[in-house]
């Protein structure tokens, strides 16, 4: 419509200015014919040419007035074009915005339909769920129901848990007091054991000091398989039955003119323990374990193996894999 309108004011703009154009030449014009008419014979006169002067003047006046006229629609008309032009360029601009505003209004309204479909999604899910809540509710409404039923049933038997819980406290307390008392004696009987514990060391030790603080035990090594092949046994040696402290060392006498008598030299040897070849590590360990005791109950003891290289002493105190050694059993 505003663009119909601006063509409309421009078509009526080229109307009027071929007219604005002609009328000052209108006058001179008819001037022109006045003094063609006057050149011609007097048979107007001179009044009649007066009259047409004048009325050619007024219609002079008349037009220049129509041109003012013109002239000051036109400035109007041009006034008004402006306007309309700023208008149309303000509309334009406006159109320019709103069609922005709808560009953006359209990417809303398919963002909103887009949400509209995800909310419908969720809409359909959330039915989905409702509609298993309520199955479940449905079940749990029907096991609650059996719960019920068997909470009613079980109503005696909680009364008589109770009665047994009851009963079964009295008991605890009953227990809870024997307890105590039992602490008690045990206390008792710990503080008992302590001073019979030592007092048993002082007697072990005692008992060991009365034995010797020193003592000697004395373990033959068995022959190895060569020295037995060599010396056919140990006749030389004699172990007392009776005596599992004595060792007996025997050889034949040679006479002074280099002839064997018969007579053997006899050599008794005491010691606090005899060990014949066949003696076990474990009988060794058990003739030495109230030392090992003396020593775990915080007395000073020392014991080692003395011997000649080849004796046997790291067999006693080490063993082999076959029998457990000293330092294992200890």
């Amino acid at each position: 419509m505003a663009l119909a309108r601006r063509r409309q004011w421009q078509l009526l703009l080229e109307q009027a200015r071929p007219r604005a154009r002609r009328a000052p030449r209108a006058p001179l014009q008819r001037r022109g014919d006045l003094g063609g008419q006057l050149g011609g014979p007097l048979g107007g006169g001179l009044g009649q040419a007066q009259e047409r002067l004048q009325g050619l003047d007024s219609e002079k006046r008349e037009l220049e007035s129509g041109n003012r006229q013109l002239r000051e629609r036109l400035q109007q008309l041009q006034r008004e074009l402006g306007e309309r032009e700023s208008r149309e360029s303000s509309l334009c601009t406006r159109v320019g915005s709103l069609e922005l505003e709808v560009s953006q209004c359209r990417e809303e309204l398919e963002q909103s339909r887009g949400r509209v479909e995800a909310l419908e999604a969720e809409e359909r899910r959330l039915q989905a769920q409702e509609q298993q809540r309520r199955q479940e509710r449905d079940e749990a409404l029907g096991r609650a129901q059996a719960l019920s039923e068997q909470l009613e049933n079980t109503g005696a038997q909680l009364q008589q848990a109770q009665q047994q819980l009851q009963e079964q406290l009295e008991q605890v307390s009953a227990l809870r007091e024997l307890e105590a008392s039992q602490r008690a004696l045990l206390a008792e009987h710990e503080e008992r054991i302590h001073l019979l514990e030592m007092e048993r060391r002082r007697l072990h030790n005692d008992i060991q000091e009365l034995r010797g603080n020193i003592r000697v035990f004395c373990r033959v090594r068995p022959l190895l398989p060569e020295e037995r092949e060599r010396q056919r046994g140990m006749p030389h040696l004699h172990f007392p039955p009776q005596d599992a402290r004595s060792l007996v060392l025997t050889r034949p006498d040679d006479s002074q003119v280099g002839r064997e008598r018969r007579v053997e030299l006899r050599y008794d040897f005491s010691f606090d323990r005899v060990f014949p070849p066949g003696a076990s590590q474990q009988e060794i360990f058990r003739e030495i374990q109230l030392l090992v005791q003396s020593a775990l109950d915080g007395y000073p003891v020392c014991i080692f193996a003395y011997g000649q290289t080849g004796s046997g002493k790291t067999f006693t105190m080490e063993g082999r894999r076959l029998g457990r050694q000293f330092w294992g059993r200890a």
